[in-house]
């Protein structure tokens, strides 16, 4: 197998993400009251594969339960709302945009970043480090019955690094490149402040780029991927 591929398939299993690169998990287009806000935490089971372009090259799948998601929404204004959503994909603060608010259909933006830092000590003496970074906005719809439903884009840099210790020395880098296309599907059932929500959500990843760089080496894999996480989600709206 060419490097590329040795070293690419197994970042697709440390890649990370709000279901799993950002979907919209547990999230409808109606804004929080100004003052008010609501909070949630989302379970679920998350499914992902990449498939290498290259022939002969088998697909890496990874499955992951349970998916845990979390988010809080708080209310600036009547049409602007505070986002701040947390996934493995990291710290996730973004806005929450009103554009039709009413008895009927409520239409919103929900433009986000997202900023994942970790280290952790490996073996023999080494450290693994992951940074990454996305961005993108997502269009969410919530009609009167309580089907609600969205579609989104984003981009995301990953990368994980392995620095071998004094006696080893060296550094090794896998990055990924790649666009997210991302939808979902829910219903919302309300009781009081109490607000249940399941929910199947899907990102097709059409452009996917893996660097891998080892000493001196560089070496680049394209791939396509795709995720699916159905997942429920309970939420708490204050008054």
């Amino acid at each position: 197998m060419p490097l590329r591929l040795l070293l690419a398939l197994p970042l697709s299993l440390a890649i990370g993400c709000l279901a799993p690169q950002s979907a919209v998990v547990g999230q409808t287009a109606v804004s929080a009251a100004p003052g008010s806000s609501e909070a949630g935490i989302s379970a679920g089971v998350g499914y992902r594969q990449l498939s290498p372009d290259e022939e002969g090259a088998e697909d890496v799948t990874e499955l992951r339960v349970p998916a845990m998601e979390g988010n809080l929404l708080h209310g600036l204004s009547e049409a602007l709302g505070f986002n701040l959503h947390l996934s493995p994909a990291g710290l996730q603060p973004g806005l929450k945009i009103g554009l039709s608010r009413g008895p009927g259909l409520n239409v919103a933006l929900l433009p986000s970043a997202a900023l994942l830092y970790s280290k952790t000590g490996g073996a023999d003496d080494s450290d693994i480090s992951q940074v990454g970074l996305m961005g993108g906005t997502k269009l969410l719809l919530s009609g009167p019955t309580g089907v609600y439903g969205a579609v989104g884009y984003d981009i995301q840099w990953y990368q994980v690094s392995s620095e071998a210790g004094i006696e080893g020395g060296g550094e090794d880098n896998l990055t990924t490149l790649q666009h997210n296309l991302s939808g979902a599907i829910g219903f919302e059932l309300m009781s009081g402040s109490l607000r249940i929500r399941p929910e199947v959500a899907i990102i097709f990843s059409p452009i996917v780029t893996l660097t891998a760089e080892e000493g001196d080496g560089e070496e680049e894999a394209d791939a396509t991927g795709f995720a699916i996480l159905p997942s429920v989600t309970f939420a708490v709206a204050s008054p």
